[in-house]
């Protein structure tokens, strides 16, 4: 049988193709006006590195489904709901192409964008799209006359804490002008369409004054629990202000409120009685509940009352515990790394990282070790690192936290027991009465303001992986091997059986494959290294493992 002439890349839909045993025409659209549509999408698929990616596959779909359609493709938001196989990204794609060759109906923009504006657009907490919006924001770009610039906004950005550069921004605002259209270019510079509905994820709240990063800095030096510290929760700003109207109306004068501490039905603290932590906590009148979280161990919940409809609204603090034989086992199988990054991810700004135990207890990584991951987990990601010697003080730290949290509902409309009514340690310098303002009340919100079915919802654990996936999580078990460096030999070797060819390559005499040992991996492009090769080598090529081999083990 004769093999079908295929699309090339970019070929025209309308050429012809010499086959085996002659010539035959190449299937044509079913509608001539998506002709330079199909054009423009196979020569951005010829420009995809590897044409057997995911990202060609999706290109070739995406063709083919166009020149199926029998009506003229007239702009991206028409592409992903007509066409098979178009997501997001493609639309994206297929909006620019039309708007680049003059094919974009502005009546049919025009009349979707007023649809566009009565639907809420939630930025994803600290991601490219919310610094725009907020840079937008600060700049007060309303009108024509005050259009930023994209430069201006770029410095704006970077100084809200934005790390990307101006080629990432101008693809994010491609993002945000065709598929989403929340901001428009004008001549004078970008403005926003609308105001998004959820703009509690815009507005940037640092709820670290002065007097709180103080205490951290302290709290560095020492990783032992103090009864009478005080937790860096919030900030003691006595001004009276009204409630932020980025709440819009999650907060009411109406409404009453009962703080609750929600557990992970996975903590326990004694496999005896599985309930001890829970009644440890009541027994200092801290509300608590059990229930399955996706994300920590620890969540703080504001409950609002409002007639009859009950809601419970995340806070902005969260606490992952680890018992230091845990700790030590999620060092070695990774997962303390995949945990701080959903962690870091929630968009919550209070991330306490609580270890408890003896960290000199005998465990598979020593002290330095655990000292070092301690250190860097408050360093470098900046979470509060608290280390309990035993339950009893960690049932003290949450309780202590949750009498700071308390003290910033409303007295009046809290159903929580009255804070004095909490024990106190001696010398302990919790608030003794709530005198919060409704701005410290509004400001211990997670942002963007999320219900707490949607926040863990949000943060579900990934339960399917894809092959390439799985090939990655597999060379970093390897000693040697980050995530980083896994990513780079993948992308140069994408498959084991390639990975292991490469290695039992390698020249007798040197003992060395510089075809592997010097993939570039991570953003600063630094080869793999001999070491990590080595560990490659003896795992896919030994043909007996020892315990006391080098490669295991030894430099």
């Amino acid at each position: 049988m004769e093999p079908e002439a295929t699309l090339a890349a970019g070929d025209p839909p309308t050429a012809t193709a010499a086959t085996a045993g002659g010539s035959r025409k190449r299937p044509r659209c079913a509608c001539a006006a998506n002709v330079v549509l199909v054009e423009e999408l196979s020569r951005l698929r010829a420009r995809v590195r590897d044409p057997t990616s995911h990202l060609s596959a999706n290109y070739t779909r995406a063709i083919a489904s166009v020149m199926r359609h029998e009506a003229p493709i007239r702009d991206g938001r028409q592409a992903k709901a007509e066409l098979r196989n178009v997501g997001s990204y493609l639309a994206n794609q297929i909006h620019a192409v039309l708007q680049r060759k003059g094919l974009l109906q502005t009546t049919m923009a025009t009349s979707v964008s007023v649809d566009v504006a009565s639907k809420e657009y939630a930025p994803t907490y600290r991601k490219q799209p919310w610094f725009v919006i907020l840079g937008l924001s600060d700049e007060r770009a309303t009108s024509e006359s005050g259009a930023v610039a994209v430069n201006t906004l770029l410095l704006r950005m970077q100084r809200s804490g934005y790390d990307g550069n101006a080629g990432k921004l101008r693809a994010c605002l491609a993002s945000l002008c065709g598929t989403h259209e929340v901001v428009r270019k004008t001549a004078a510079g970008l403005l926003p369409t609308s105001r998004p509905a959820a703009d509690a994820g815009v507005v940037c709240i640092d709820l670290s004054d002065t007097e709180e990063n103080d205490d951290r800095q302290d709290d560095a030096d020492s990783f032992e629990f103090e009864p009478d510290a005080e937790p860096p929760i919030v900030s003691t700003a006595t001004s009276p202000e009204a409630p932020p109207e980025s709440l819009g109306g999650v907060i009411l004068p109406s409404d009453t409120w009962e703080l609750v501490l929600v557990l992970d039905h996975r903590e326990i603290l004694s496999r005896q009685n599985r309930d001890v932590l829970e009644r440890k906590l009541l027994e200092r009148n801290v509300t608590c509940e059990v229930r399955a979280l996706n994300v920590g161990d620890m969540q703080w919940v504001a409950r609002r009352f409002r007639g009859e409809a009950v809601d419970e609204f995340m806070l902005n603090a969260i606490v992952e515990r680890k018992e230091v034989r845990d700790l030590s086992g999620s060092i070695i199988d990774r997962r303390y790394t995949e945990q701080k990054t959903r962690l870091r991810a929630s968009g919550v700004t209070h991330v306490i990282y609580l270890a408890e135990g003896s960290l000199h207890q005998q465990t598979a990584v020593r002290v330095g070790g655990l000292r070092t991951a301690l250190c860097r987990t408050q360093v470098q990601d900046q979470f509060f690192v608290q280390v309990c010697q035993n339950a009893d003080e960690t049932v003290a730290f949450l309780a202590a936290v949750h009498a700071r949290l308390l003290a910033k509902f409303p007295r009046a409309r809290c159903r929580n027991p009255p804070l004095e009514q909490l024990p106190r340690p001696s010398l302990c310098r919790l608030p003794t009465q709530a005198t919060a303002t409704p701005r410290e009340f509004a400001d211990a919100f997670c942002r963007p303001v999320q219900s707490f079915a949607t926040f863990n919802a949000l943060f579900r654990k990934k339960t399917s992986f894809s092959v390439r996936e799985v090939y990655q999580m597999m060379l970093t078990q390897a000693p040697a091997m980050s995530a980083a460096k896994a990513l780079g030999v993948a992308a140069k070797h994408p498959t084991l059986r390639q990975l292991r060819d490469a290695l039992a390559a390698q020249p007798a005499v040197t003992h060395r494959d510089e075809r592997v040992e010097n993939v570039r991996c991570g953003e600063s492009q630094r080869r793999l290294g001999i070491k990590a090769r080595d560990s490659l080598a003896y795992l896919l090529t030994a043909d007996e493992y020892s315990d006391s081999d080098a490669a295991l083990g030894r430099e």
